[in-house]
């Protein structure tokens, strides 16, 4: 654990935060707010996307802890073939459960446009971690309740993260992280990394009706020994 002002950051095991952790999902899905409508089959939606890292011994959940409440989390996948194996067997359930409400015509115009979006996005970050080649070093998904969206919260994420990353015997990780466009890119890279890709967000763009950018970045660890010589 590592304290930071009224902040500690605690590695948690999934086991009894899960609900935390999906709720705080849930609530900041679009760009930090709750979705202004709910999709068809979202709860599967949300199993799909952070199943494999509450149930995977191969992931590592970081979370900063505020007086009991968790104010930001990170997941991290130190197994990206494990993962790809996992989505595509849920997604291929998932697909399953799709066809069911779309022939019962349970299925609205709404949840249609957002899958659809969702599904070109996730094209677009395979073909951009292929073309970086990042598809065998760690992956990370980040999220912080807005609330606590001064920094102090990213930056022991990005410690944290660090870490375990170092502790697999990985000097480097990626990660997608939207933003409006034209906003944040050069401070991002210089917290977080390289950006080696900056595409559209379909799915974001069309939610909040303003144009959001997905930047994949690729961050390579700072020597600890290096900081500490410095």
């Amino acid at each position: 654990m590592v304290a930071s002002g009224a902040l500690s950051v605690t590695v948690l095991p999934a086991a009894g935060r899960e609900e935390e952790i999906r709720q705080l999902f849930i609530d900041t899905f679009e760009m930090g707010s709750l979705l202004r409508f709910r999709p068809a089959c979202f709860d599967e939606f949300v199993q799909l996307n952070l199943g494999w890292f509450l149930q995977n011994p191969h992931a590592s959940v970081v979370a900063v802890d505020d007086a009991g409440t968790i104010a930001g989390y990170a997941l991290v996948c130190g197994n990206p073939r494990s993962l790809d194996r996992w989505v595509a067997r849920e997604m291929r359930r998932f697909c399953l459960v799709l066809f069911v409400r779309i022939v019962t015509l349970r299925f609205d115009r709404r949840s249609a446009g957002f899958y659809l979006r969702r599904t070109l996005d996730m094209i677009e970050i395979c073909t951009a971690r292929l073309r970086a080649n990042t598809v065998s070093i760690p992956q990370v998904h980040m999220n912080i309740d807005r609330s606590f969206r001064s920094g102090r919260v990213g930056l022991a994420l990005l410690s944290s993260v660090d870490t375990i990353c170092l502790g697999l015997g990985q000097t480097s990780w990626t990660g997608e992280i939207n933003a409006v466009a034209g906003s944040r890119e050069r401070a991002l890279a210089r917290l977080i990394g390289k950006i080696v890709d900056r595409r559209r967000n379909r799915t974001f763009s069309w939610l909040s009706g303003e144009p959001v950018v997905r930047l994949t970045v690729i961050r390579t660890i700072p020597n600890p020994l290096e900081l500490v010589s410095g």
